[in-house]
This record gives structure tokens, sequence and C-alpha cells, in this order.
């Protein structure tokens, strides 16, 4: 069966989810393409994922592939780079088999991923498990002597507009159930009105809601122009060295934004910042 759409491209998965149109095939660039994506991908309603790399590579437990075949989304995998060069955004493109073409002219070739072989994968990824969670508790326990100053200091927390002290808060991340999880919490937040700390994309989802983010924190890429437009409070979660690639995007839409540089994910960010803020 033969699927043509016009084909939108990045690297970057986040930065891809930005600008994706409806009913359009993503190409991209996304080892061990993860549940979250493969649902924003969904929301799109994309027809097929073009990778350049293995959608999943059975180095962990990893269900995103399976919800995109699940759904009937086709994905061709480890496509050559050269994708990238060849074509550009809104071009119309034609997938057969393990073929990609353009004008009816063969570009590039991949291997097309089925629910057997993600089933394989991961029965292997099951077998592994044990070896895995050896090397990450080795990792974590690395990482945590090299850092310990780092843990156990107290963060710079920028001062916020927005009062937090004494306030109940409640801290949206994008994941696999969070649109689930926030609406089971609807009436709590409309009775008790806690502050909504919103990471990146979680802006979004509270904007689906009806609910309008105090703060936005996060690297900023996964974020919507019009959650970044909603009155929310922005802070940047920064590098502990200070630097903050995040910044140079709302710089360029003239955004102010206060920096908090702390180690760990936007997700720690955003729990530290309620936490050291005072929050109930």
């Amino acid at each position: 069966m033969a699927i043509r759409g016009r084909a939108y491209l990045d690297r970057s998965t986040k930065k891809l989810l930005l600008r994706l149109p409806l009913r359009s095939i993503a190409i991209l660039a996304h080892e061990d393409l993860d549940p979250v994506a493969a649902q924003a991908l969904l929301d799109r309603r994309i027809l097929a994922v073009i990778n350049t790399a293995r959608s999943v590579t059975g180095k962990y437990i990893n269900r995103g592939p399976g919800l995109l075949l699940r759904a009937g989304v086709p994905i061709l995998d480890q496509v050559s780079e050269d994708i990238f060069v060849r074509l550009r955004d809104g071009q119309e493109v034609e997938l057969r088999g393990n073929t990609i073409f353009r004008n009816s002219e063969p570009i590039a070739t991949g291997t097309p991923l089925t629910l057997a072989t993600v089933s394989t994968i991961l029965r292997q990824a099951e077998q592994c498990l044990g070896e895995q969670l050896d090397s990450f508790i080795k990792n974590t326990m690395v990482h945590a002597l090299n850092e310990k100053d780092l843990i156990l200091s107290l963060p710079r927390v920028p001062p916020l507009k927005t009062c937090l002290k004494g306030r109940q808060v409640v801290v949206v991340v994008r994941g696999t159930t969070f649109r689930e999880d926030l609406k089971a919490i609807l009436p709590y937040i409309r009775q008790e009105k806690p502050v909504l700390v919103a990471v990146d994309g979680g802006a979004d989802a509270l904007l689906e809601q009806g609910l309008k983010p105090h703060v936005i924190i996060g690297d900023m890429d996964s974020v919507s122009d019009k959650a970044l437009s909603s009155g929310a409070e922005l802070v940047v979660h920064a590098y502990p060295d200070g630097s903050a690639p995040g910044l140079k995007r709302l710089e360029a839409r003239q955004k102010s934004a206060k920096l908090f540089p702390v180690p760990g994910t936007s997700e720690d960010a955003a729990l530290l910042l309620a936490y050291h803020s005072g929050c109930e």
C-alpha cells in the first residue's frame, strides 16, 4: 500500500512537533522513539514516520514504536541521513514498501518496522533488564559522587512575581498519560486553585483544558508560541554553569524570562523551584 503526503523533517523531534501539520509525514532522527514523542505524533494524526535512526534498539523496554504501529502508522527505519539534504518541508513524497519516492523518483530506502519485530526486540530487552539495571545503578552512583556538592547545595531560586509560598502547586509534565491525569484532577484544581507550574509542553496541556499556567519552566523547546504568549511567568532551566540554550528562542520572540541554573531535568527543576519557593 502506498502512502502519499507532504513531508516535514527535523533531526530534533521536539522542534519538528512545533510546526508539524496534521496528516503529514514526519521525518526525524530519533533513536529509541519514546512513548511521549510517539503520542505527540499521533496527536498530529501523522500518516507515516520516517526515521534515520532505529526507533527501537533493545537497550531498554521502549513502548513508543508499538503505540504508532498499533494505531496503523507505518514506520520506516534506518533511512540514510541524506534525506535531510534531499528534501525540504512541505514537499510531497510517497512511501511504498521500503522506498521513498519524490515525483515518482526513488530517493531513499529503509527498513519497515513491524509489530512482530518490535515484540522480538522488546523480549530481548526484557532478558537484559538485570544487566541494564546494574549499569544504571553504577552510573547513578558515579554521578552522585561527582556532583555531590551540586546535589547538597541550595539552588539559586529566581525571584518570582508568582507567589508560591504557602500555596499548593501542581506541576504538569508531559508523559504517556498526562492528559488523563490532568482531567482526573480538574475538580481539585477548580476548587483549590493551586499554582499551575508547567514544564515545557505541559503548558499546552493546560491550555487544552481551558486552564492557564502561572509559570512555565523548561528548555522552551517543546512549548508552543501560543503558550509562551499566555501571560505565564517564564523560567528557563539553565545548566549549573549558567548557560541557557533555551533563552535564545525567547529572546527571538522578545519574551523576558528568569534563569534557574540547577542540575537535573526540567521536571527536577520545576519540583525544586516549587519546593525552595516554600510551596505547601
